[in-house]
C-alpha cells in the first residue's frame, strides 16, 4: 500500500480488493493543514463514487482531540474566524460525500472531534472509549446545529448534563443503544469487526446505498446549511465579543487562572460595542 497523496496531516492508502480508502489522521488536533487537506480529500472523493467506503481512523490512541486553539491564540479574529468556518464547511462536505463514512474512534474523542464524527455513516471504538465535551471550561462552544444532531443520539437533559458537568454516567449504554456507536471492540477484534462491515457494504447494490444515503440526510438537511453560513458565526454576539477562549490558553500557558468575561461585562459591550477592545 502506497500514500495516494503527499499530506502532512493524513495518510491516504486505497484498498482496491475493497473498494476502500483508509484515512489515517497523523495530529491529535485540527488544524489549517489539516483542514485544507481534507478539502483536497473531499474533492478526490466526489471525483471517485467507484470508492465505496471511507474508513477514517488515526494513528493516536485516540481520534481527534478538537481543535488546536493554542495555534490560534497569535492569530487575530477575523482569521480564527476563517479557520472555524473553513472547518465547519469540511463538516457539511463530509456528510454529503457518496461514500460510507467509517469513524473509528478508538479509545476516545473530544470537542470539535465529536462534531467531525458526526458526520460518520457508521462509527466504531475501542470498549475503553472515553468522550469529552469540557468545551464550557476552556471559554469555546460547539456549534448549534452540532448541538441539535447529536440531540438524536442523546436525551436533550443528558445532553445538557455532559456540557455543563461534562458527567458522562451510563453514557457507553446510551451511545451504543441510540446508533451513535455501531460496536464497542476489543483491540484484539478491531481488525475482525472492520473487515465484516467492509464486507456487507460491498455487497450492497451502489446506486441503491448512494440514494440511501440522501434519503437518510432528509431529517437533518433543515439544520446543514448553518454550518456554511457565515453569518451564523459572525452574527453571534457570543462569537463577537468574547475572548475566554484566547484567556483559558493564554493561562494554560503561563500556568495560572483564567480571568473569563462576565456576563456584565458581555452586557455592557452588547450596549456599546465601540468599546470592544478585541483584536
Amino acid at each position: 500500500m502506497f500514500d495516494l497523496f503527499s499530506f502532512s496531516t493524513l495518510k491516504v492508502v486505497i484498498l482496491p480488493r475493497i473498494k476502500t480508502l483508509k484515512v489515517e489522521i497523523l495530529e491529535a488536533e485540527i488544524n489549517f493543514e489539516m483542514v485544507f487537506e481534507l478539502e483536497k480529500l473531499i474533492q478526490f472523493l466526489c471525483e471517485h463514487i467507484e470508492i465505496n467506503v471511507v474508513l477514517l481512523t488515526t494513528n493516536n490512541k485516540s481520534f481527534v482531540q478538537g481543535i488546536n486553539y493554542e495555534a490560534l491564540v497569535s492569530l487575530n479574529d477575523h482569521h480564527v474566524m476563517s479557520f472555524k468556518q473553513n472547518f465547519y464547511k469540511i463538516l457539511y462536505m463530509l456528510f454529503h460525500i457518496p461514500q460510507i463514512l467509517i469513524i473509528d474512534l478508538k479509545h476516545g474523542v473530544a470537542r470539535e472531534g465529536i462534531e467531525l464524527a458526526l458526520a460518520a455513516d457508521i462509527r466504531i471504538s475501542n470498549i475503553n472509549f472515553q468522550i469529552d465535551f469540557d468545551y464550557l471550561k476552556r471559554g469555546i462552544f460547539p456549534h448549534p446545529v452540532c448541538i441539535n444532531i447529536l440531540s438524536n443520539f442523546i436525551p436533550p437533559l443528558m445532553n445538557k448534563n455532559l456540557f455543563l458537568l461534562n458527567d458522562k454516567q451510563n453514557l457507553h449504554g446510551v451511545l451504543k443503544n441510540s446508533g451513535f456507536i455501531y460496536e464497542f471492540y476489543k483491540t484484539s477484534e478491531e481488525e475482525s469487526l472492520l473487515n465484516t462491515i467492509f464486507a456487507k457494504i460491498n455487497e450492497l447494490a451502489p446506486i441503491a446505498r448512494i440514494q440511501n444515503k440522501q434519503n437518510f440526510l432528509l431529517s437533518i438537511q433543515h439544520l446543514l446549511p448553518q454550518l456554511i453560513d457565515e453569518n451564523s458565526l459572525k452574527n453571534n454576539p457570543f462569537n463577537q465579543y468574547h475572548n475566554d477562549w484566547r484567556e483559558y490558553f493564554t493561562a494554560k500557558t503561563q500556568k495560572c487562572v483564567p480571568k473569563f468575561m462576565s456576563a456584565k461585562e458581555l452586557k455592557q459591550l452588547l450596549k456599546n460595542p465601540e468599546n470592544n477592545n478585541r483584536n
